[in-house]
C-alpha cells in the first residue's frame, strides 16, 4: 500500500506525493533556529535522531559532497564543485530518486511536507529543484561579522577570508534566485526580533497553518560579536586591519543590506552595539596627529608619526599577506 489517509486528504509514500521544503544559509546564521521551529508543526516531517550533526540531509545521502569535504565551515563556498544547478553532472531522475530513497527513511511519510536543513543548500538550490520541481527554498541571512566570528571558533581562517566567502556565497545565490520558482529569504536578525511574525511569514508562504509551539526567547544574538569588531578597530594593528577589510569589501556586503561600517544598519537586532561613525581615513589621522601634537614636541612627536606610520604599513601588509596566503590555498585545495 503507498497511500495513506489524513482526515479527508489522502497522501502517498512516493516522491511526487510530498511537499519538499528545503532550509538553506551558510553555518552560524540560525537554519538549525529556524528547522527547530518548523519541525514541531503537525504537517511537517524532519529528520530527527539520525545521529549526524545537526540531523543535517548532507549526511544521510551519496549523492553529492557534504561540506566538510570540501573545506567545511568558511571554506566550502570557494570550491567551485560545490555550486551545484541543474545543468549538473550529477542533475539526473536517477538521483532525484536516489536520494529521495536514502532521505526517505529518516521522514514520516504519513505527513504532506518534508523538510531538509543543510548549510549549503545556499548554493545548490537550483540543483534540488531540478530533483524536486515542487520544492520551497527558505533562505537565512545573518549579518557577515557574526557568522565570520562565529564560525571562526571552529577553524583557522582568517577573519578576511571568512568574510570574503560569506559575500562571495549569497553572491552566488542571489544569481541563482532568479532561477527559482518559490523562494524565501529571512533575516536572523529580524528572526529572533520578531519570532512570531517571522513564523507567520514562513508558514504563509508555505500554504500551511500558523504553528508557535517552538520559538526563540531573547535579543541581542550580535552583540558580542560586534563588540569583537569594535574592540579591534581601537587596537593598535588590528584597526589597520579591519580598515583594508572594510574597504575591499563593504560595498559586497552593502547589497545584501548589511553594513562592516555600521554594524547595526538594516537589522532589528536591538541588542546590536552601537556602531563607530565612519569617518574618512585621512581626516582620522589628521585628529590623531593634532591630539599627539598637545602633547609630545619635537623628537617626540617625529617618534610617534614614524610608528603610526609604520602600524598602518604592517595592517595594510598583514591583509595582503593573509589574502595571498589564502588565495595560495584555495588554488591548492582546487
Amino acid at each position: 500500500m503507498d497511500r495513506i489517509r489524513i482526515g479527508k486528504i489522502t497522501y502517498g509514500l512516493k516522491m511526487d506525493s510530498h511537499r519538499f521544503v528545503f532550509i538553506g544559509g551558510l553555518h552560524r546564521s540560525g537554519t538549525s533556529l529556524l528547522f527547530q521551529c518548523l519541525r514541531h508543526h503537525p504537517h511537517i516531517s524532519s529528520f530527527a535522531n539520525t545521529g549526524v550533526p545537526e540531523d543535517e540531509g548532507q549526511h544521510l545521502q551519496t549523492v553529492y559532497r557534504p561540506a566538510y569535504q570540501e573545506g567545511g565551515p568558511g571554506r566550502f563556498g570557494f570550491r567551485p564543485a560545490m555550486h551545484l544547478t541543474e545543468t549538473s553532472s550529477i542533475a539526473t531522475p536517477e538521483n532525484a530518486s536516489r536520494l529521495f530513497s536514502e532521505w526517505r527513511p529518516h521522514w514520516d511519510l504519513r505527513k504532506p511536507v518534508l523538510l531538509e536543513k543543510t548549510p549549503q543548500n545556499l548554493i545548490q538550490t537550483r540543483f534540488l529543484q531540478a530533483l524536486f520541481p515542487q520544492a520551497d527554498f527558505v533562505m537565512m541571512m545573518r549579518h557577515p561579522v557574526a557568522v565570520s566570528y562565529a564560525t571562526q571558533r571552529w577553524n583557522r581562517t582568517s577573519l578576511f577570508s571568512l568574510l570574503r566567502h560569506w559575500c562571495h556565497c549569497h553572491e552566488l545565490f542571489e544569481q541563482d534566485r532568479p532561477y527559482l520558482k518559490r523562494i524565501l529569504v529571512v533575516r536572523y536578525e529580524d528572526f529572533v526580533a520578531d519570532p512570531i511574525r517571522q513564523l507567520e511569514s514562513v508558514y504563509r508562504f508555505l500554504d500551511l497553518p500558523p504553528c508557535f509551539d517552538e520559538t526563540p526567547a531573547g535579543r541581542g544574538f550580535n552583540k558580542r560579536y560586534f563588540a569583537k569588531w569594535q574592540a579591534a578597530k581601537k587596537g593598535l594593528i588590528s584597526r589597520h586591519y579591519l580598515k583594508q577589510i572594510e574597504t575591499r569589501l563593504e560595498k559586497s556586503v552593502n547589497r545584501f543590506g548589511y553594513s562592516l561600517r555600521h554594524l547595526d544598519m538594516g537589522s532589528s537586532d536591538v541588542g546590536a552595539v552601537e556602531a563607530v561613525p565612519d569617518t574618512h581615513p585621512v581626516g582620522n589621522t589628521i585628529l590623531h596627529v593634532h591630539s599627539a601634537a598637545a602633547v609630545v614636541r619635537g623628537a617626540a612627536f617625529r617618534r610617534y608619526k614614524s610608528l603610526r606610520n609604520a602600524l598602518a604599513g604592517r595592517g595594510a601588509t598583514m591583509l595582503s599577506r593573509r589574502s595571498a596566503v589564502q588565495t595560495t590555498t584555495d588554488s591548492r585545495n582546487r
